[in-house]
């Protein structure tokens, strides 16, 4: 094991993860931000366990985790008094993530607005999204978003909350990094407000915590505004990891959001892999959305099989991600609601053994009549993932197709690969098959298989 090392970006390939000691560090993750309904203290750390556990028995590594939730929040009640009791439950968070191998990258902040007001829930067990002890009229020193981000008080009260994470965390490999913000676009202020802002807190980050990863993620790029956006934290010195957040969601601006999640992964891929050149990156928050983000999907209820998880898992690390998809929902609304835990072992299963820092993966995309084929190319393999396009959540859910059984499909090598080929193998991992493929005339038959296939190609 390396629990006693930490994570970094490789130092032969940026964008890919390593330990200190140069072993590849391949990132399984999921989104575990919060417990919606438990306000104990001890029965959310219990339930904590319970979930972190159950992901690291199926192959998880990662977590995100929010600070600025009931919890965690080290300024519970006033603006510059800091809790020691919830310090305690940070530190008790990290010793159960150790305990079972899983590293946690850490949301500092999450809210929008310091002013208080009645607040709607945006659907049942959602956090609230303001933090009004920041405000004058609860003691604070601020009058708006705007203040927070260019007051002198408000930042320098930041600092002392970091410097009491960093002597607490900065030395511990556990947290493999501080994500300064969710979605830091979605705040009461313009992004020539947060982004001068955020490049300074950056810098500070990086001097408190020198051997962790420091990020920053956006909101759902779903539309014309995102690529400004993303564009501008992609240019932000010190950021150490692209983040993308992309739901499938009926409002959404763009097109591609409203398609089959695994073109919708794949084009997020692409854009971030642009926008964040020469380093690893995430799609962080991916899932299925209620118009404008208003809840979960309803497709969650019917999705029983898991194929929205298995292709937000999948396809974004065939398409150079440097890990799987990272998925939001994760408790009762659906991968919780379902158990489906069980997609993360598949895809853990999928890349036992590959080092991507060795392979230097390129990308590549294929499409034939009814497949779409995903792959990396690397020095000693290639990782192919083929879905059937005749299959997405459209077909499935709402017009109640049944996946079909595809069987002697023959695929020509030279299609996939020009190099020499030693041998081909398979996984079906919706059938629970694999095995080797025979090659004849330079074409292989592809086994019977539901949904998707994975092949990998030894050179």
């Amino acid at each position: 094991m390396f629990d006693n090392e930490f994570i970094r970006v490789s130092s032969c390939n940026p964008r890919y993860f390593e330990y200190e000691s140069g072993a590849p560090f391949l990132p399984i993750g999921v989104n575990l931000c919060f417990q919606r309904y438990i306000t104990d203290d001890g029965e959310a750390l219990a339930m904590f366990e319970k979930e972190i556990r159950h992901f690291a028995e199926n192959g998880g590594n990662l977590i995100r985790v929010w600070c600025g939730v009931a919890l965690l929040n080290l300024e519970p009640e006033l603006e510059g008094m800091f809790s020691a009791e919830k310090l305690e439950n940070m530190k008790a968070l990290v010793a159960i993530a150790k305990k079972n191998h899983v590293r946690i990258k850490f949301t500092l902040e999450h809210f929008r607005t310091v002013t208080p007001r009645k607040e709607r829930e945006l659907f049942t067990g959602a956090v609230t999204f303001q933090q009004p002890i920041y405000h004058t009229s609860r003691g604070g020193s601020c009058e708006n978003m705007t203040d927070y981000f260019t007051k002198d008080a408000p930042r320098k009260n930041l600092l002392k909350k970091l410097e009491i994470l960093s002597r607490e965390f900065a030395g511990e490999p556990a947290v493999m990094g501080w994500e300064l913000w969710n979605e830091l676009n979605a705040v009461d202020a313009p992004r020539n407000v947060w982004l001068p802002w955020l490049e300074m807190m950056v810098a500070e980050m990086h001097r408190l915590f020198p051997r962790q990863l420091i990020m920053q993620s956006l909101g759902s790029f779903d539309c014309l505004e995102s690529f400004a956006n993303y564009a501008a934290v992609g240019r932000v010195p010190g950021i150490d990891v692209g983040q993308i957040h992309r739901y499938l969601e009926p409002g959404a601006d763009l097109d591609i959001c409203r398609g089959a999640l695994d073109q919708l992964e794949a084009d997020a891929t692409r854009e971030t892999l642009e926008l964040f050149p020469e380093r690893p990156v995430f799609v962080a928050e991916t899932g299925a959305a209620a118009y404008h983000h208003s809840g979960p999907s309803h497709l969650y209820e019917q999705d029983r099989a898991g194929i929205l998880l298995f292709d937000g898992v999948f396809t974004p690390f065939f398409c150079g991600v440097a890990g799987c998809g990272h998925f939001w929902h994760w408790d009762q609304f659906y991968i919780g609601l379902h158990d489906h835990w069980k997609i993360f072992s598949l895809f853990a299963e999928t890349v036992a053994g590959v080092d991507p820092v060795r392979e230097n993966f390129t990308v590549h995309q294929r499409e034939s009549g009814r497949l779409r084929f995903y792959g990396l190319s690397g020095r000693t393999q290639q990782l192919w993932l083929l879905r059937d396009k005749r299959n997405d959540w459209q077909h499935e859910f709402n017009e109640g197709i049944a996946p079909e059984l595809l069987a002697e499909m023959e695929i020509p090598l030279a299609a996939l690969t020009s190099q020499t080929v030693s041998g081909v193998s398979f996984f079906a991992p919706w059938d629970g098959t694999r095995g080797a493929l025979a090659i004849h005339d330079g074409k292989i038959t592809l086994p019977r298989f539901h949904r998707a296939l994975i092949l990998k190609i030894q050179r």
